[in-house]
């Protein structure tokens, strides 16, 4: 899981490993790195990682900026095979300046919150990834989340070993695919 810091990575991840959406189906090895573990600190971390959530607080609008330097690490790092998900922190807070803003009439706000929501999902699907909206604080999403990234990488898993390609994994090997503008 990555992400700036203050974007709600550790909360999410709370709720993740609290979550048994898949009944013991799937077992999930989660960890978070953080705004200080860029570039080569990230390398001994992604050698064999199967999915990878990117996280962003879409009231925070530098923070949906740094979504793409962290996906360009993932492409560089990361087995060309893995998951990549899009995840927009926080819908809690969202859900309570959306009130604030219709009381208060405070459009803009809620405009920005709006449009980094709908850059994360554009982005995401023009990288041909999951976006999902959730809430470490109160747990809406966390599940679809859990689902959906445990169920592609299963999937991947399933098209790779089909394939015979686990070359590219033991080796390293990148593709060109889901590069970062």
């Amino acid at each position: 899981m990555l992400g700036d810091k203050g974007v709600g990575k550790s909360a999410l991840l709370k709720r993740m490993r609290g979550s048994d959406v898949l009944n013991g189906s799937v077992q999930l090895q989660l960890w978070e790195n953080g705004d200080e573990a860029r570039g080569g600190q990230l390398a001994s971390s992604f050698a064999s990682v199967h999915g990878v959530i990117v996280c962003y607080d879409p009231t925070q609008p530098s923070s949906f900026k740094s979504v793409r330097e962290w996906l360009r690490h993932v492409n560089e790092l990361a087995p060309p095979t893995s998951v990549k998900m899009i995840v927009a922190t926080k819908a809690d807070e969202y859900d309570v300046q959306r009130r604030a803003s219709r009381a208060a009439a405070d459009a803009q706000q809620l405009s920005r919150t709006d449009m980094q929501l709908r850059w994360g999902a554009e982005l995401a699907a023009k990288l041909k990834c999951a976006h999902v909206s959730v809430s470490g604080h109160d747990g809406d999403g966390v599940s679809k989340a859990v689902v959906l990234l445990s169920s592609s990488m299963v999937e991947a898993r399933l098209r790779e070993r089909s394939a015979g390609n686990t070359a590219g994994i033991a080796t390293g090997a990148r593709t060109g695919a889901g590069g970062i503008d």
